[in-house]
């Protein structure tokens, strides 16, 4: 990145953070917490098998729905995996 920017970017986070402790307003509090969480959710974290971007929240989805198949008995154990792949080549 260019330091002009990275002197920037830095000087605002300040500036941000100093707004925020000076405040006393709870809703500008809540508001960007909702901000930055959603922020957080949205990262990109890897990618898809198909190339595309995978971010925090779609994969916190994932887990969550593979944890329900489980718990609903919706899954295949290994061995019977590895059993079907040697009955058909």
């Amino acid at each position: 990145m260019n330091k002009v920017f990275d002197m920037d970017i830095q000087t605002e986070k300040i500036r941000i953070a100093q707004t925020i402790l000076a405040t006393d307003d709870v809703e500008l509090i809540q508001a960007v917490n909702v901000l930055l969480k959603k922020a957080a959710s949205e990262d990109i974290i890897g990618s898809k098998p198909d190339g595309t971007p995978l971010t925090r929240g779609e994969f916190r989805e994932g887990m969550a729905l593979s944890e329900q198949q489980i718990q609903e008995g919706k899954l295949i154990d290994i061995e019977d995996i590895l059993k079907e792949n040697k009955t058909n080549p």
